[in-house]
């Protein structure tokens, strides 16, 4: 008897741990919807008074970041091509001549790992997770046809943190947030500087 009932307890256990991991299979997939594509239209174009708007290299080369990847993974673009975005769409030449060119400076995401918790909380709970401060710095410089020179800069800073353990949906969320209420600020300052140091040149 003793071991029919052991043969029993072992069927007992195969059989519930094939069901475990039928359950598992059969869980349905994790929706995440795609991510929208970060642009900035809401407001009308800034016309500046020359021939053309082009592009400097960006001069900070911190732009090979982890956290940079784990942002290009979710939205699709590095933070850098974020900045070129913003002058593609509120920036318009609608003059005869002289340039605009627009340089991001600094565009990046810092990762700063979050301590994990001690005793039984640190040792069984949920990763600590992470704060990720995302940087962008710009300015937009006039070269006029006739040696004229200006320029206006913007510089945000905004911290983010991010628990362990979350799912693709969440951490979507999360960098969405993260990159559209930085560049938001910065849209803000970068205009307001253009209409301050660049007025002459603003139509």
């Amino acid at each position: 008897m003793a071991i029919s009932g052991g043969r029993s307890f072992v069927a007992l256990v195969a059989l519930l741990a094939l069901s475990i991991v039928a359950g598992g299979c059969a869980a349905p997939a994790e929706r995440v919807e795609p991510t929208p594509a970060i642009r900035f239209v809401e407001d009308p174009p800034i016309a500046l008074d020359v021939d053309r708007v082009e592009h400097a290299t960006p001069v900070s080369g911190d732009t090979a970041t982890s956290a940079n990847d784990a942002f290009a993974e979710v939205i699709g673009v590095r933070p850098e091509a974020v900045v070129r975005q913003w002058a593609d769409d509120r920036l318009m030449a609608s003059g005869s001549d002289g340039v605009a060119r627009v340089t991001a400076v600094t565009a990046a995401v810092t990762e700063d790992r979050l301590p994990r918790a001690k005793g039984a909380v640190g040792l069984f709970g949920s990763a600590p997770g992470a704060s990720y401060t995302m940087t962008v710095e710009g300015r937009v410089e006039i070269m006029a046809a006739d040696g004229g020179q200006a320029m206006a800069s913007a510089r945000v800073a905004r911290t983010k943190s991010l628990e362990g353990n979350r799912t693709r949906a969440e951490r979507q969320r999360f960098w969405i947030d993260l990159v559209t209420t930085t560049m938001a600020e910065f849209d803000h300052q970068m205009e307001q500087a253009i209409r301050r140091h660049l007025n002459p040149w603003v139509l």
